[in-house]
């Protein structure tokens, strides 16, 4: 007889927490909608594990979101350790996916915000939802460990 298990309640952690729980993790990416302290934690991760900081949100400026994705993919993509992060960051994973690819990375979501949200980034938050609802349980599927965070 088979028994479907619970889906486990995701741990959740605290900034400095993270890091110090995440050790010697060289490659991460940090995914969550807008004003949610992806930089603000890609920053310390980085700064901790001695490793390169890329922020998404730079290849925004005058490309479309495909664009941005396929960008954000090739970093992913690329050997050696970095923290990559932000708001195109799950779109490069959905990518990476569907492309029948394993990213070989640790993710970790941030879904707080840490301030009032304008309209438009209202808007771009119910589409990181939908995104990381396709994403999150193929991430699983293939052995990529997700983690929940918060910054504080």
């Amino acid at each position: 007889m088979l028994y479907a298990m619970p889906k486990p309640k995701p741990r959740v952690f605290k900034g400095l927490q993270l890091c110090s729980f995440l050790g010697e993790c060289r490659r991460i990416v940090i995914v969550g909608g807008p004003r949610r302290g992806k930089s603000t934690l890609g920053a310390m991760l980085a700064e901790r594990l001695g490793a390169p900081h890329r922020a998404t949100d730079s290849l925004v400026e005058g490309r479309e979101w495909s664009e941005v994705s396929d960008a954000a993919a090739d970093w992913i993509r690329e050997p050696g350790p970095q923290v990559v992060e932000g708001v195109a960051a799950v779109r490069a994973l959905r990518k990476l996916l569907r492309s029948g690819e394993r990213p070989g990375v640790i993710v970790v979501r941030l879904s707080t915000p840490l301030a009032e949200l304008t309209p438009e980034q209202e808007n771009q938050s119910k589409g990181h939802e939908t995104i990381w609802a396709e994403v999150e349980p193929e991430l699983r599927r293939r052995g990529v460990l997700v983690f929940e965070a918060d910054v504080t």
